[in-house]
């Protein structure tokens, strides 16, 4: 039996931060060793300047399998945690807006979860604006639509990041998670945000 590594990436919203940068970013990696065992790292920073945020969060992910998954900035905040299978076999991370949302996103695969973390970007709480709700229906169809373009633009992207890619920007518009399933299935994708085989 195939094991799959999932990739699941972190969501952005908002929060009130202390000693924060004005630039954020998550770093992370699923992989396998020659020996077949699954690895995960993650890496998360805040700094001024977005090329410093990535750099900073790639040298804590720590590892040339680390590519940057998720960007945010504006007050905005971002947590990720890294889980694995009962069995071990198989690894991956998820994130969310807040570390409940990251806990809940992780176990939602099946995963032991270790608690998440996260940070914010720097902004006052009397400047910090107040998030839209998720949009619906022909609002949903067009991010889908976004989403599919962009990742046509990219042809050289292995089939593992389009999924985690898919998965994490259809996931916060969600209607429910059949739409998610449905979505990621026309995308070549398993809901757990891996590749069809």
């Amino acid at each position: 039996m195939k094991k799959s590594l999932l990739l699941a990436a972190a969501v952005l919203a908002v929060c009130t931060p202390a000693h924060a940068g004005t630039n954020g970013a998550l770093a992370a990696a699923t992989w396998r060793s020659a020996d077949g065992q699954a690895h995960v790292k993650t890496g998360l920073a805040t700094r001024n300047g977005q090329n410093a945020a990535d750099a900073e969060a790639l040298s804590q992910c720590g590892d040339s399998h680390c590519q940057i998954v998720g960007r945010f900035s504006e007050g905005g905040c971002a947590y990720i945690t890294v889980g694995k299978s009962s069995d071990g076999h198989t690894v991956g991370y998820a994130g969310g807006s807040t570390a409940a949302r990251a806990l809940a996103n992780c176990q939602g695969h099946g995963f032991n979860c270790q608690t998440p973390s996260g940070a914010c970007t720097g902004r006052t709480a009397s400047t910090i604006p107040a998030l839209p709700p998720p949009p619906r229906g022909a609002e949903n169809n067009r991010i889908r639509d976004e989403l599919r373009r962009e990742l046509e633009q990219q042809p050289d992207m292995d089939a593992q990041l389009k999924c985690a890619t898919a998965l994490f920007k259809l996931s916060e518009h969600s209607i429910d998670q059949d739409w998610l399933a449905t979505e990621l299935a026309r995308s070549g994708c398993k809901p757990n945000g891996s590749p069809m085989d």
